[in-house]
């Protein structure tokens, strides 16, 4: 499933990626925010479904939505994933699931300087 604005699914299909993506096995769902889309076929039937998302506010909003257990990865990890239908943990420490930018941020850091704030 795959979440983006009509402008830009044209372009895509302009470019031939749609129909390679849907070829793969990729819906595609148009001007429409994934935390608006809570019920089925979009969101699995099955309470213990996980659903992984490239997308921070789904990740955030996503869970309490759709009562589903949600995952936060890379766009890579999401592809790599719907390829071979499992996650690949601890492949190595440069290989994380975590977008490449959110890699560099040191949760221990930030969470000290909050604390200093109050």
């Amino acid at each position: 499933m795959a979440a983006l604005s009509r402008h830009v699914h044209s372009q895509g299909k302009k470019l031939g990626y749609i129909k390679s993506l849907e070829d793969f096995g990729i819906t595609f769902v148009n001007d429409t925010c994934w935390c608006m889309m809570i019920d089925q076929p979009i969101i699995p039937a099955s309470a213990e479904a996980k659903i992984m998302t490239n997308s921070g506010k789904y990740a955030h909003y996503g869970a309490g939505l759709t009562n589903r257990s949600l995952r936060f990865a890379s766009l890579v990890e999401c592809i790599d994933v719907s390829k071979n239908g499992t996650r690949l943990l601890n492949r190595n420490e440069n290989d994380s699931c975590l977008p490449s930018w959110l890699r560099k941020f040191n949760v221990r850091t930030f969470v000290s300087a909050v604390k200093k704030l109050k």
